[in-house]
């Protein structure tokens, strides 16, 4: 049986905050770009499910997280080009039920002395103004487009030391951040018998922790269980397995 994790990312919104797909819309890959000075460029593709063009336009802000948590963003647009992340091509068409390639690409010559995020929002625009008529009074169907999902860019600090450590949880597992730099989680899985759960990308900035627990339909379970994830930051690609203890007296 497979279900889904409940993961709790302890912190910002930004980060923890996940946007289910529907039906009938363009839909953005909710990944995580991480861009370096020698590996500058990622290509995402934008897939549209509807059976009409979709027009749309790419917009990348900065995000600056303050010591309390909140955030604040920064449109990349003007000098901010010359140093930030771009998305190439800003306006694009996605066929009907076809698809598009943006690429991701980080302008910058050096790294930071900290971590820098951006997220790329994907918007409907008219026709018209895709192709740059502002006389026109074109009111196209398009502009009712509904678009799915956020990708974001992660340009890490100059000589990052991302570090994972765990803390035993009844029954569940946290992870923590312990380091300078941001660690993706990626197809995490947590299986306690034959009942495993599954979670999306979870991107780990530092200090930041995340919660994996299983829920409370696992009465009269009493054996350990064991989470396995893929890590991916900007120093190595790794893949992880802890044990996690299962009492069922803490679940009825």
């Amino acid at each position: 049986m497979i279900k889904y994790i409940t993961a709790i990312v302890i912190g910002s919104i930004f980060f923890s905050k996940l946007v289910l797909a529907s039906a009938n819309q363009v839909s953005i890959p909710q990944t995580t770009a991480i861009l370096t000075v020698s590996n500058p460029s990622e290509v995402i593709q934008i897939r549209n499910k509807q059976e009409s063009v979709a027009y749309v336009q790419a917009r990348v802000v900065e995000v600056f997280i303050g010591p309390d948590g909140k955030e604040r963003f920064e449109t990349i647009d003007k000098d901010k080009k010359a140093n930030g992340v771009v998305a190439i091509p800003e306006k694009f068409i996605v066929a009907p039920l076809g698809s598009s390639s943006v690429r991701l690409l980080f302008t910058g010559g050096t790294h930071s002395t900290s971590d820098r995020f951006f997220k790329v929002r994907f918007t409907p625009i008219i026709k018209s103004k895709y192709y740059g008529d502002s006389s026109s009074t074109d009111i196209n169907s398009t502009i009712f487009v509904s678009i799915t999902g956020s990708t974001f860019a992660v340009v890490p600090k100059m000589s990052p030391a991302p570090k994972i450590t765990k803390t035993d949880k009844p029954n569940g597992i946290e992870l923590t951040n312990s380091g300078d730099s941001i660690v993706l989680l990626n197809n995490c899985k947590l299986c306690i018998g034959s009942i495993c759960e599954l979670s999306s990308q979870k991107r780990l900035i530092s200090e930041r922790t995340v919660l994996f627990s299983m829920n409370n339909t696992q009465v009269g379970l009493s054996k350990n269980g064991q989470l396995s994830c893929e890590t991916l930051s900007s120093t190595k690609s790794a893949f992880i397995e802890y044990k996690v203890k299962y009492n069922n007296e803490n679940s009825q």
